[in-house]
């Protein structure tokens, strides 16, 4: 999902200073492991928050798109579009994970072929798009800003850059 933009969070020092998360990361690594944890598990938290959105956006869904026969006597009724893609097979809804590494957590789908997240998110010629990463990002941008920028602020009021 390349076309979705980072979360970019503008940090402040004590004195109003704009600074940057290597500059941030440099200090980090002077502070004390607890607010380095602090830290990683807000950024879990968050991811978990962002993955759980995506399952419970395709969970919850209306599936008032078209009907339509998969093999005999099964049918799949899809979600309208510009709603989250409705739940068929849990293939995609199954896939998203979440994983947390010592300096950044991602969340997505780790299927990569045949691209249907993709094809799902952004469209193609012959369906129209259903997007599930966009509107979760959207929704939880603000929050994830809001507390990382309340946590840097508690994190660097104990150190000095």
């Amino acid at each position: 999902m390349s076309d979705i933009p980072p979360i970019h969070v503008e940090l402040r020092d004590y004195v109003g200073r704009t600074i940057t998360f290597k500059e941030v990361g440099e200090k980090l690594k002077k502070t004390s492991h607890k607010s380095q944890k602090r830290m990683m598990e807000l950024l879990v938290v968050a991811a978990n928050n962002i993955r759980n959105d995506m399952i419970g956006g395709m969970e919850t869904t209306p599936k008032t798109g078209r009907r339509y026969r998969k093999r005999k006597g099964v049918y799949h009724t899809a979600s309208s579009p510009g709603n989250f893609p409705a739940v068929d097979t849990g293939n995609l809804k199954n896939s998203i994970i979440m994983d947390a590494r010592f300096d950044e957590v991602e969340v997505g789908s780790i299927i990569t072929y045949p691209a249907y997240p993709k094809f799902l998110e952004f469209g193609t010629a012959r369906m129209k798009k259903r997007p599930w990463v966009k509107p979760v990002y959207d929704t939880q941008k603000p929050k994830i800003e809001k507390a990382v920028n309340r946590l840097m602020t508690e994190i660097l009021g104990e150190i000095q850059i």
